[in-house]
Parts: structure tokens; C-alpha cells; sequence
């Protein structure tokens, strides 16, 4: 399993990927659109050649000049979810993060998702103690 960050030449297959997901809200253009803004950032887990998993990010800059992550879940083929492939994707983009200069991950979690709150868990995410369903992670 390899994970990377995704470039423009990985959007098509990006968006397969999110429909056989049951992500029915995506569409082509706008993973192409959020793939050449450089202020989003999407990491794919790849099997060989085939997208596997992805993870959406966005960057947040807060008043204090800190550059945080937000990073918007993260979607695994049905067949292969359980793997350990999301925790691999947040491991993956908790050192992308460190090594670029963020200081924080935010990552919002449904309640009731609990095979993504274990894998946020296993990457030494916290839940916040005030939302039911936001992890963050701090890098520094």
C-alpha cells in the first residue's frame, strides 16, 4: 500500500474511486477544480495502480499566523474498509502536515462512525472534549 498526494493526472481516477465509495455528491470537475487549488490537498492510498482511499484536506489559516489542516473524512473502497487504510491515510498526512509547516489537524467525524474515530485514535488524534464529533491532532 502507497500513499501519496494527489496531482491533476490522478483526478479521474480519484473521482471512480469516490462513486464506487457511494459518494454520489462528487463530480469530475470539482475534484479537478479542489486538485489545482493549492490550498486543497488530496491523498490517495493506492493498491498497485488503483486508488483505494482518499482523504480531502483544506487549509485553514487561523489570526495567529498558524497554518491548520482540516481534513474532510476519509473514504475507503467498501471492500476493503477494515484494513487499516484510513489509519495508514492519516498517518500519511499527519507527517505531510508536519513537514509543511501546519501546526493542527481538525477533522470532523459523524458520532456514530466509529471505525473513523479508531483510525483518527490510532493516528493520537484527541476529541476535543466540546464537540461530539471533532479530532484534532497537534503536530507542534
Amino acid at each position: 500500500m502507497q500513499i501519496k498526494k494527489l496531482t491533476l493526472s490522478d483526478a479521474e481516477q480519484a473521482y471512480n474511486m469516490l462513486i464506487a465509495a457511494d459518494r454520489t455528491y462528487s463530480s469530475l470537475s470539482a475534484i479537478k477544480e479542489m486538485l489545482s487549488d493549492k490550498k486543497t490537498h488530496i491523498f490517495g492510498a493506492f493498491d498497485g495502480d488503483k486508488i483505494v482511499g482518499i482523504s480531502l484536506c483544506y487549509e485553514l489559516l487561523r489570526p495567529s499566523d498558524k497554518k491548520e489542516l482540516l481534513g474532510h473524512g476519509i473514504d475507503i473502497l467498501p471492500e476493503l474498509r477494515g484494513r487499516g487504510i484510513g489509519t495508514k491515510i492519516n498517518e500519511f498526512r499527519k507527517n505531510w502536515a508536519r513537514e509543511n509547516g501546519f501546526s493542527e489537524i481538525w477533522t470532523v467525524i459523524r458520532h456514530d462512525n466509529i471505525a473513523s474515530r479508531r483510525a483518527n485514535e490510532k493516528s493520537d488524534a484527541k476529541w476535543d472534549g466540546k464537540n461530539s464529533c471533532v479530532y484534532t491532532i497537534k503536530l507542534s
